[in-house]
């Protein structure tokens, strides 16, 4: 047995078949449900489910229905008392009562289930013999199969059955079904239906395993329980042999148990000691996201590490965007039903979140109606990763954080359209994300909503596409900004610089006019998102990084042969930068042999005291010298840094005032702290320089200092 290991008697029993007539053909019964499945949408289109279901009919040998059980539908095949070969299937119930000689009186008031139908006793009409019911009940997926007639009122109102066939949509693990529910309920709609499908579209899936791709079994210890991973904790666990260090158990386990226990068992009457750990319940939502996130032709991973993996991915992410707005809007008494700021004059950055959500929100609606969960969940993802917390909450936090009564009438205009610009953002996330993450898209819409909105997420019309705010412009332009601010975070990695140290300028020579109106419309964006001073247009005719070009011989060799000496002497000769453009579009025919990208390495070098990196044939040249006026801001920077966690060590709010002071007996630091003092305070919000209790030792780019403060 494949549960408990158990030696098994196979025993020769009689069944009862479905002659489904010659193999390998498409006429007859077979090409009856060839025709009605070619009618069905099989997805995904990458498991080419037709031709699946196609093969299966073709190949299928004669269908067994019956089984050796007592609960089931009955299976309505009557034989001969004396020649069991001699038989009668009986085609409906009124047939059976008028054909009974015996047993109506038991049979009487109840379904034709066993044991109430075995009593009906029928005549042969051949023979006059009298004609039993055979003990056997149907394979479980005649029931599966007929359910679109069986449960919709075929045989009591015929109206109300055409209403609802066909099913709009099934689902099913796909490794078994096209040979048992998919095709029982093809082959039994043919049978039963008019030539339609019982279904107009199919999404196929694959298997769900342990996170180190081992199916599940309870036997192993790896088995997970819904109920236990949504909401109860569960537990997993490992056998080893009495006396066997339980180290070696935990080597096997998953990360983040909370809870390890050791017990002896017995196994097949040898002793083994069980180690069990007890594991956090991870959340219904996040199980949901993790599912819909994948792509339904792989198997899908579970346990502990893919979901927590999730949950920081995700879950955390979008909580995190919420919790900020939430905790910055009341310290502010931000009113949502304030009058709205218009869109024309938001500030370009408001316009292109707002233009990217609508993009996100036309990816939510395409997606749902193909049954294509995964391309909107890793759409969903990194809009909320990439562009609303790694860069618009990011950029606009001081907008968020500047006090209302320090501002004139412009600045409050600007905070309020932020505010109203993140609020729709978090809002709009909260319906799209609903059908995946229930829970969680209504609690943020709880919060967020006003006495004018629905009670509940769930009954909000899903969003749709504002086209008034569709900007695809300056959604270029913002990619391109965003590239160009990735193109100088790989430089200052190439140049060793961290992004606290203030830098003196980078220099970009575009590929393209999106990144040329990047640089010349956004550049002091980029110039605070990257910490320099200046970015500049690089005009001169030369190129802004020095290129060469060589052979990637691990792939280009077998293709050039003999021809290798020839085309590592014609690269030398050749643009490497034109090269490198032209093969980021195509092929280069080199030696007269034709290479692709991966074939050949190309190789960028920015001048002494610059550091360079290029995407996409954008050039960046980053300015790495530090001067002593850099030098100390950037010490400043991090004193900054070291404060902030500080305060929270200290448990403080993001509202709260503060005394500080920072000492130190290095001089370049202490200079550097004074000539700075009034931006370190701004941002800490100290609001006096003095010692207030103890000092903290702390390390500030290598050097010793200490940092006192209390809330004031």
């Amino acid at each position: 047995c494949w549960r408990c290991k158990t030696e098994l008697l196979y025993r020769l029993v009689d069944e009862w078949f479905i002659n489904m007539g010659p193999r390998l053909t498409e006429e007859g019964y077979r090409g009856e449900i060839m025709a009605v499945s070619d009618q069905v949408t099989f997805l995904p289109e990458s498991l080419n489910g037709r031709a699946r279901e196609r093969d299966w009919l073709k190949n299928m040998g004669d269908w067994m229905i019956s089984k050796k059980r007592f609960w089931g539908l009955s299976l309505p095949i009557w034989v001969d008392e004396t020649d069991p070969t001699d038989f009668e299937v009986i085609g409906s119930k009124e047939e059976l009562e008028a054909r009974a000689i015996e047993g109506l009186d038991r049979f009487a008031g109840h379904s034709p289930h066993r044991p109430w139908i075995d009593a009906l006793v029928i005549r042969n009409p051949r023979t006059g013999n009298r004609m039993h019911r055979i003990p056997d009940v149907g394979n479980p997926w005649l029931d599966a199969g007929i359910v679109a007639f069986s449960t919709l009122k075929f045989d009591e109102d015929r109206s109300y059955w055409e209403k609802w066939y066909p099913a709009d949509f099934i689902t099913e693990s796909f490794p078994g079904q096209f040979r048992n529910w998919f095709y029982a309920l093809l082959a039994l709609s043919t049978t039963m239906g008019d030539g339609r499908p019982p279904f107009k579209t199919l999404l196929g899936f694959a298997t769900v395993q342990d996170q180190f791709g081992k199916p599940m079994h309870k036997s192993d210890g790896n088995s997970i329980e819904f109920i236990g991973a949504a909401d109860d904790g569960y537990e997993l666990f490992t056998l080893l042999e009495v006396g066997e260090d339980s180290k070696n158990a935990v080597k096997h386990l998953p990360k983040g148990f909370l809870t390890l226990r050791e017990e002896t068992v017995d196994v097949k009457g040898t002793a083994k000691t069980k180690v069990v750990a007890k594991y956090k319940p991870i959340g219904a939502d996040v199980i949901r996201w993790l599912y819909c996130r994948q792509s339904p032709v792989q198997n899908l991973n579970f346990g502990p590490e893919p979901t927590d993996e999730v949950r920081a991915k995700f879950v955390l992410k979008l909580w995190n965007c919420y919790a900020l707005f939430c905790n910055y809007a009341r310290l502010d008494g931000f009113d949502v039903t304030a009058p709205q700021v218009p869109h024309a004059p938001l500030p370009s950055i408001d316009r292109w979140i707002l233009a990217d959500l609508q993009t996100l929100i036309g990816t939510a609606r395409t997606s749902f109606e193909k049954y294509d969960l995964m391309t909107f969940a890793l759409a969903c993802e990194e809009f909320i990763d990439a562009k609303l917390s790694n860069w618009y909450i990011r950029v606009n936090r001081e907008r968020f954080w500047s006090k209302a009564g320090e501002l004139d009438d412009a600045g409050r205009t600007d905070k309020l359209g932020a505010y109203q610009t993140l609020f729709t953002v978090l809002r709009t996330l909260s319906q799209l994300i609903a059908p995946c993450v229930p829970f969680l898209a209504e609690t943020m819409w709880t919060n967020l909503r006003t006495d004018r909105d629905p009670e509940s997420v769930h009954l909000c019309d899903y969003p749709s596409v504002d086209a008034t705010r569709v900007d695809a412009t300056l959604a270029a332009d913002m990619e391109a900004v965003l590239r160009i601010v990735n193109l100088g975070h790989a430089a200052r990695n190439v140049g060793k610089q961290k992004v606290r140290q203030p830098l003196a300028e980078l220099r970009i020579q575009p590929a393209g006019d999106a990144d040329r109106r990047a640089v010349e419309w956004f550049a002091p964006l980029i110039c605070d998102e990257l910490n320099v001073k200046t970015l500049t247009l690089h005009a001169e005719a030369t190129p802004l990084l020095a290129a060469t070009a060589k052979l990637n011989k691990k792939s280009a060799a077998a293709k050039l042969g003999p021809k290798l000496k020839d085309a590592e002497a014609e690269l030398t000769k050749l643009d490497a930068l034109a090269l490198a453009l032209q093969l980021r579009t195509g092929p280069a025919t080199i030696a007269g042999v034709e290479l692709v990208g991966g074939d050949v390495v190309v190789e960028f070098t920015a001048s002494e005291g610059f550091a360079g990196a290029t995407d996409k044939g954008t050039l960046a040249a980053l300015d790495i010298r530090i001067t002593p006026e850099l030098k100390a801001e950037g010490l400043a920077r991090e004193v900054v840094r070291i404060v902030q966690d500080a305060r929270k060590t200290a448990g403080l709010d993001v509202s709260d005032k503060i005394a500080l002071d920072v000492t130190t007996t290095d001089t370049e630091l202490a200079a550097a702290i004074q000539r700075h003092w009034p931006k370190i305070a701004a941002e800490v919000q100290a609001t006096e320089r003095r010692a207030v209790n103890a000092f903290t030792k702390v390390v500030v780019d290598g050097r010793a200092a200490e940092v006192s403060l209390t809330k004031v």
